[in-house]
């Protein structure tokens, strides 16, 4: 791939891009803008308002603890009852302050130091609460490669991006990742009892494990085939944290990511695709995301699938 140019705003250093060619990852510190934090933490404050009150309409739970900040509350609400707990949100936080995260200056200048200056946000992105000593615990060691329909390192780099929203260490669920592992390209996975890829200790290889202890404010940058996963938390409260990813804008990566859109153009800045564009392709009948399953499909029953779609009650989250 043409080396990218690196004469923008927000651009990372030699050392920087050296850095994470070197180890798969990166750490900036400090480099999201209390707006946009706010603004996040406005999004995640109303999505627990909402899964509160249709909590309490569905007889889940009796008080929806509505004089609490959203992170104590959402950890009252779980406690309190014996509701589902989604392990991800994605639809549901649908709104302007994430789309608004893929066009952040301080993220797309790292980002287009590393892959260029047309750059498509993919469909793959999540926000992750993760309650403690909860039903999800540590996440297995993986490549996010292990996730993306028709993963081909060819199209260059797709770039996992990390966002903490409060602070994290090995005992709130921060993120480990295996030093240099990138460079040994696609790791044989297993399919997990959970339902989740992972790969075995014994295929970690040689490298140091590197914790990523970070604030908010903080992201870390990894490549598509970094080993990574995230500790257990075994603290008192709630990880916060969404995960978004960039990649090269190429038919490939677009035709294989629907949900995503064009965030970035240095050829033809009217290509970046409105909020509008972006939030109407999350309008969909949950079983329609099944056409777009790949890895997911190996050993399921997709009769079963399309069942548990139609009957679930986060169909608005996922």
């Amino acid at each position: 791939m043409k080396e990218p140019m690196v004469d923008h705003p927000h651009a990372l250093t030699a050392e920087q891009r050296d850095q994470f060619r070197r180890d798969g990852h990166l750490i900036l510190r400090g480099v999201l803008p209390a707006g946009t934090l706010d603004a996040l933490h406005g999004s995640f404050s109303r999505v627990v308002d909402h899964l509160a009150r249709q909590w309490q309409q569905r007889g889940g739970v009796t008080e929806t603890f509505a004089d609490l900040p959203y992170d104590q509350r959402y950890l009252r609400l779980i406690e309190s009852s014996q509701v589902r707990v989604p392990a991800a949100w994605r639809r549901i936080l649908v709104g302007r302050p994430v789309y608004d995260l893929w066009r952040s200056p301080e993220l797309l200048g790292p980002v287009r130091s590393l892959i260029g200056d047309e750059v498509y946000a993919h469909g793959v992105w999540n926000a992750r609460p993760r309650d403690p000593h909860g039903r999800t615990q540590q996440v297995a060691w993986h490549q996010d490669a292990y996730y993306y329909k028709g993963w081909d390192p060819s199209v260059g780099p797709l770039l996992s991006v990390w966002i903490p929203l409060v602070p994290v260490d090995e005992d709130t669920a921060c993120l480990q990742f295996v030093t240099g592992s990138h460079t040994r390209g696609w790791i044989p996975r297993d399919r997990l009892p959970n339902g989740e890829y992972g790969t075995s200790d014994a295929a970690l290889g040689d490298g140091p494990v590197s914790t990523a202890r970070m604030e908010p404010g903080d992201v870390v940058i990894f490549t598509d085939t970094t080993l990574h996963r995230s500790t257990p938390n075994v603290s008192d409260r709630i990880r916060w944290n969404i995960d978004i990813r960039f990649a090269p804008a190429v038919d490939e990566v677009i035709r294989n990511s629907p949900r995503g859109y064009r965030c970035f153009s240095g050829a033809d800045p009217a290509r970046v695709e409105s909020f509008e564009t972006w939030a109407g392709r999350y309008r969909y009948e949950p079983e329609d995301l099944l056409t777009e399953l790949t890895n997911f499909e190996e050993g399921y029953d997709l009769d079963a699938l399309r069942a548990f779609s139609r009957a679930s009650p986060y169909a608005d989250i996922y």
